[in-house]
């Protein structure tokens, strides 16, 4: 259909064009619980954020064996989402380079799946899943209920948490996440304001009053602007510009 993409048992609605470079294979994609998946090689992913740090991981089950693990520790500073992400992608170039066969990559996020079959994505990881997945279609990605008793989603999120706590643990650099930079870009620039502020030599006045910078405005009167600033009929600003 035009504009539109199926993934498994769902339809999407991805923005652009409905080019077959745009979308991933009907097949491959699926929002539904893929626990009961118990056939070909399985590579379940999680993220996640504690407040000693960020962690990322997935493993390989093979039957009912753990036959690969896969972790790494982030900046305290990324989101679980980054490290979900990121996950994925490492598991699937891991899928990549195995000789083709059934297999299926389980994440417990649908919004990380989402992302990767969205090749409009702004994320530039999420982008680099899409087009691996794009071109690999016998790569899947199951969605998978977090915390219900699966033994690779259980060992992924064991591994990701003990990334995320363990200080000395390797670390993968990683872009910051726009939400940090802005709110470090405006703490910056308060910090540069009120330097300013405080070390200015004009609206000393207003400075006792105001002492610290706001982007959030003052609700004076007009009558008040005058007033503190000395900016209104009064005989000293008369005076100071011979209009006396």
């Amino acid at each position: 259909m035009r504009g539109k993409t199926y993934c498994a048992s769902r339809l999407w609605t991805l923005p652009g064009s409905a080019h077959p470079s745009d979308h991933l294979s009907r097949t491959q994609i699926s929002l539904d619980d893929g626990g009961n998946i118990n056939t070909g090689l399985r590579i379940y992913t999680d993220g996640s954020k504690t407040e000693k740090g960020v962690g990322a991981a997935f493993c390989v089950l093979t039957d009912v064996n753990i036959t690969h693990r896969w972790s790494t520790r982030l900046s305290l500073r990324n989101t679980v989402f980054q490290a979900e992400i990121l996950a994925l992608l490492k598991a699937v170039k891991h899928a990549d380079a195995l000789p083709i066969q059934q297999l299926t990559i389980l994440v417990d996020n649908q919004e990380n799946i989402k992302s990767a079959a969205n090749s409009k994505s702004h994320n530039s990881i999420t982008r680099k899943n899409f087009k691996l997945l794009h071109s690999h279609p016998h790569i899947r990605v199951s969605w998978i209920k977090a915390h219900a008793g699966y033994i690779g989603n259980e060992e992924a999120d064991r591994l990701a948490k003990e990334a995320a706590e363990t200080e000395n643990f390797p670390e993968t650099p990683l872009e910051f996440p726009k939400p940090f930079i802005k709110t470090f870009l405006r703490q910056k620039m308060l910090a540069t304001w009120q330097m300013a502020w405080d070390d200015g030599d004009t609206g000393r006045l207003i400075h006792n009053i105001i002492p610290k910078v706001n982007l959030q405005p003052s609700n004076w009167t007009h009558n008040e602007v005058l007033f503190f600033t000395g900016h209104g009929p009064f005989p000293s600003l008369l005076q100071r510009f011979n209009l006396a």
